[in-house]
């Protein structure tokens, strides 16, 4: 660490630009530090000078300081001819020369320059042009790549969906008691605590592309493995407790890489949008869609097509990943460090980091008294206390997806950060926790959509404030192993909430055991943000460049 914050800052934003890493952005940084003041206040007077007055031309996308730009107003060039290339810069030299007194101006033939690539995703972007630009979370969908990757995520995450409702419906079929649903979730959430710092450190050291592919194939032939086995009838808990583990390892390797990935693939100016898009479509995809698709499949057709049709959602995935053309940038061999060096660097930011520490400890806490209960218990109250169906569960996760959703579009739409970010994070953490007591009480299925609703909708904020800060606050060279940290440390009390809610629920009852955990959950959030320390970002300052931004939020 350096004893300047402005030396920091400026290592810290060149680490942003293509191809330059840690080192070389210090480098970087310590060369227009010794550089003669003049020098640096041209680069600086540079780049302010290009920002403020070079664009994109209206018509054909080239570089222009004028809208539309001299070679679209030329009227002696021929009208009838386009140059078509990939992107501005790759135009034929001579196209480039549009001063009026250049007498290769007016030979150069065509009418303007089209920076796109006339292939079938231009072809088909160019009829949802007006609509991405209308709204703001569709540009980052230009990015051939990044809409790769989120029309595989899209699906993916419907399948995701589907897996919440065909699991806990066949785990109650093999055995109705929560103890065996919660022995699935252990199996699901440990292979995660147990690798997710080594899948942590990997995705910023390999492919992170093929740690996707590789992640989405393990899910989807341990997916489609449950669901013949369950179509064949030879399907055991035994059998089913140890497939889950395997899919918890491809999630494990799938989760930091995702991510970690999208700053790779996006545009720094399209970061918030892309983030922004992440939130509105998981909680449709996976809290809305999802469960009403399961729920149906399961009521038409049984749990095991579920699971199939889940399955393909992987393969459907892991194709989309495949497509994409994104590589990650070769790292210096003054950059390359032991795995060990890598994980380290991440505890050390973390650990005096305080408000990151602290989130991520009320996230391990929280979650220990809620996870397991509404996994378990919430589809056992409305099977068993409410005489639901499967349809009746979909409508429950539904209801939840749909309040998620109602939250990520009016956040988005207010486009900045609250006041006081902070507060309102743990305000809505404890909510959302305290909900969770709600389905102890209902009496009927609309009642406990009505809970989920409020419980996912504080959900859905705190969720966005705390990626919004991640991505605002944390060095991007260490985002990736800080994110990996943030879920390992969040989900750690998981496979012991899992383990107790079965025993709990035996010796107090279902309804006790979710009351007990939504007033613990609350009570705990409520402490931790009363922590010193805690609330720092809203108070020293460092909010305020995230104020000024549009809100963004994580995939994963």
């Amino acid at each position: 660490m350096y004893s300047s914050k402005y030396l920091e800052l400026l290592i810290e934003e060149l680490q942003r630009l293509p191809t330059i890493g840690a080192k070389s952005a210090q480098r970087l940084a310590l060369h227009l530090l010794r550089a003669p003041r003049e020098d640096a206040l041209r680069l600086a007077e540079a780049i302010r000078a290009l920002r403020e007055r070079v664009g994109f031309c209206k018509v054909c996308g080239n570089f222009t300081e004028q809208d539309p730009c001299l070679l679209c107003t030329d009227p002696k060039r021929d009208a009838a001819l386009v140059c078509v290339v990939e992107q501005p810069g790759d135009e034929p030299e001579r196209h480039r020369h549009v001063q009026q007194d250049d007498p290769l101006a007016h030979d150069a033939g065509c009418s303007h320059i089209v920076a796109v690539v006339a292939g079938p995703y231009a072809r088909a972007m160019g009829r949802v042009s007006g609509l991405v630009d209308r709204v703001g979370i569709l540009r980052p969908l230009r990015v051939r790549d990044f809409a790769f990757l989120w029309i595989g995520l899209t699906v993916s995450f419907i399948g995701d969906g589907v897996y919440i409702i065909a699991i806990a419906w066949q785990t109650y079929d093999l055995s109705n008691s929560p103890s065996a649903l919660a022995a699935v979730g252990i199996a699901w959430s440990l292979p995660q605590v147990v690798l997710l710092l080594i899948t942590g450190v990997l995705s910023d050291r390999v492919d992170r592309r093929l740690l996707m592919i590789a992640g989405d194939v393990i899910r989807g032939i341990a997916i489609a493995t449950i669901g013949i086995m369950s179509i064949g009838g030879t399907l055991t808990m035994t059998s089913l407790i140890s497939l889950v583990v395997v899919y918890g390892v491809g999630q494990a390797l799938f989760g930091p890489a995702f991510s970690s990935i999208v700053p790779q693939v996006v545009p720094e100016n399209l970061l918030v949008e892309a983030n922004s898009l992440g939130q509105f479509v998981r909680p449709i995809a996976w809290t809305l869609i999802g469960p009403l698709v399961g729920g149906a499949l399961v009521a038409s057709f049984g749990t095991g097509w579920a699971f199939v049709a889940d399955a393909a959602t992987f393969a459907f995935s892991a194709v989309m990943v495949g497509l994409m053309r994104t590589r990650p940038r070769a790292r210096d061999e003054d950059e390359r460090t032991s795995p060990w060096a890598d994980l380290k660097e991440g505890l050390r930011y973390v650990r005096r980091t305080t408000w990151l520490w602290v989130g991520m400890v009320t996230g391990l806490v929280s979650l220990l008294a809620v996870w397991g209960p509404w996994e378990v218990l919430v589809p056992y109250v409305v099977r068993n206390d409410l005489g639901g169906s499967a349809a009746d569960l979909g409508l429950v996760f539904g209801a939840g997806g749909l309040g998620s959703v109602t939250v990520a579009l009016a956040m988005g739409q207010r486009g900045r950060l609250p006041r006081r970010a902070m507060t309102v994070l743990y305000l809505t953490w404890a909510v959302g926790m305290l909900m969770t007591a709600g389905f102890g009480l209902v009496s009927a299925v609309w009642q406990a959509m009505c809970v989920a609703f409020v419980s996912e909708s504080c959900i859905t904020a705190l969720v966005v404030i705390w990626f919004t800060l991640l991505q605002r606050l944390v060095p991007g060279h260490l985002l990736g192993r800080v994110s990996s940290l943030d879920w390992l440390i969040s989900i750690g009390g998981v496979p012991l909430s899992f383990a107790v809610v079965g025993p709990l629920a035996s010796a107090f009852g279902a309804d006790a055991t979710l009351i007990g955990a939504g007033l613990i959950g609350a009570v705990v959030t409520i402490a931790f943000m009363l922590l010193p320390g805690a609330r720092d970002p809203e108070r020293d300052g460092s909010l305020d460049p995230a104020r000024g931004a549009r809100i963004s939020a994580a995939p994963g």
